[in-house]
Parts: structure tokens; C-alpha cells; sequence
């Protein structure tokens, strides 16, 4: 990079691969931070959405939202048995590592690695 490209790059010019004039790149880029921008909030209110019909949901049936979380991500991605599966091998780390649970105090399965 000679002197002159050197001080451009420093003031925050962008060089192009293509024969796009600065002015062109500026524009592209100002168009995609608006398109990203506008996605962002698109998802923002997605994900607040999914927060309130969840809470909503797990009020009215008084569930966990945890449960209805789970049943909704598991419908969406179609895995099930894999879902199932994680569950079994979770279940069985556990129990191998601290027994089979017995719905005591977490002081009372501590007291049982002594």
C-alpha cells in the first residue's frame, strides 16, 4: 500500500474489489445496515412474541414455561427422538454419578457421596 492509499485506509475509506465508485460503496453499505437493522428489530419482536404467549400460556394451565419452551422448540425442529434420546443420556450420567434420585434435599444425595 503506497502513502496515499495508506492515509485513505486511516480515514475510514473502503477500497472496492469492483469498479464501484466510493459513493457506490457507501451507498450498498448504508442500504445492507438498514436491511440488517430492520431484521433486528423484526426478531426482537419474534423472540418478545414467544416470551409473552409463553408466559400467557404457562399462567393460564399453570405449567412450567420451561415445559411449554421445550414442546415448542422440539415441534419446530421436528426432533423428537433425538430430544428423547438427549434426555435418556442426561438421566443416565446423572444416575451413574449421584444415584437414582429419590426426591430428597440436594444436602441429603450430597450426604450419600460421604
Amino acid at each position: 500500500m503506497d502513502e496515499t492509499n495508506a492515509k485513505d485506509a486511516d480515514a475510514g475509506e473502503i477500497e472496492s474489489t469492483t469498479n464501484e465508485t466510493p459513493v457506490d460503496v457507501d451507498k450498498k453499505i448504508r442500504d445492507y445496515c438498514m436491511e440488517m437493522s430492520a431484521s433486528f428489530t423484526r426478531a426482537e419482536g419474534e423472540r418478545e412474541f414467544r416470551r409473552e404467549a409463553t408466559n400467557r400460556l404457562a399462567e393460564q394451565l399453570h405449567m412450567e414455561k420451561s415445559d411449554l419452551d421445550f414442546c415448542a422448540k422440539t415441534f419446530h425442529k421436528g426432533n423428537f427422538d433425538e430430544a428423547s434420546q438427549r434426555m435418556a443420556d442426561q438421566r443416565n450420567l446423572y444416575v451413574r454419578i449421584f444415584g437414582e434420585p429419590t426426591g430428597d434435599t440436594e444436602d441429603d444425595d450430597m450426604a450419600d457421596l460421604d
